[in-house]
């Protein structure tokens, strides 16, 4: 069974950055994937676009690992999760 979700891209039109688009975007994908049963949405983001960075760790998301080179063998990332559901419920759930 699926256990996460992967976000590949979130973006917002820059005029339109900072007004909560975003944060509504991601929201909804953090409902959507609790309803679907997730445990967990994972994504990766360039190293060095910190108000990227800024903008998950806001949403609760933590860095997980760094990923060397990861964007064409150049820039790293990281790779960042927030959990959707307890520990306790992990381990309720069937495998």
């Amino acid at each position: 069974r699926a256990t996460h979700a992967h976000l590949v891209l979130l973006a917002t039109e820059p005029r339109y950055r900072r007004s909560g688009i975003g944060r509504s975007l991601l929201l909804w994908l953090e409902e959507s994937a609790t309803v679907a049963g997730l445990d967990f949405i994972q994504l990766e983001v360039r190293r060095n676009n910190q108000s990227a960075v800024q903008f998950y760790e806001n949403a609760d998301y933590q860095v997980c690992k760094v990923l060397p080179g990861y964007y064409q063998n150049v820039e790293d990332a990281y790779q960042m999760r927030r959990d959707l559901i307890q520990p306790a419920q992990q381990q309720q759930r069937p495998q």
